[in-house]
């Protein structure tokens, strides 16, 4: 029985392997493993691709509930400036009264 095996590698980095068997006393020729070995290279490429993805998608996810949150803290202190301003408003006009008394 043969067996072979070839390693997804991405950026010096262990992704995966591939195995390779036969029944009865088949020997994998060079032109065989070449070929698995790009077919490995290949699989290497789309599983990084996806891992690559995956983090994007997530870091994208992140991003954004960072900016709905931002954009509350936003909101709400503009409402409690709005407040604040219109509390000195009347304040200043109560004292301008007080005065002309």
């Amino acid at each position: 029985m043969g067996i072979d095996r070839r390693a997804f590698i991405f950026k010096d980095e262990l992704i995966g392997v591939m195995y390779l068997s036969s029944t009865g006393h088949f020997s994998y020729t060079e032109r065989d493993r070449r070929l698995a070995e790009r077919v490995a290279n290949q699989i290497s490429g789309a599983i990084a691709n996806a891992l690559i993805f995956t983090k994007l998608k997530r870091a994208e996810g992140a991003l954004r509930m960072t900016q709905l949150a931002l954009e509350t803290r936003v909101e709400e202190r503009t409402a409690e400036l709005l407040k604040i301003n219109q509390d000195l408003q009347t304040e200043i006009i109560e004292r301008k009264h007080a005065q002309d008394r």
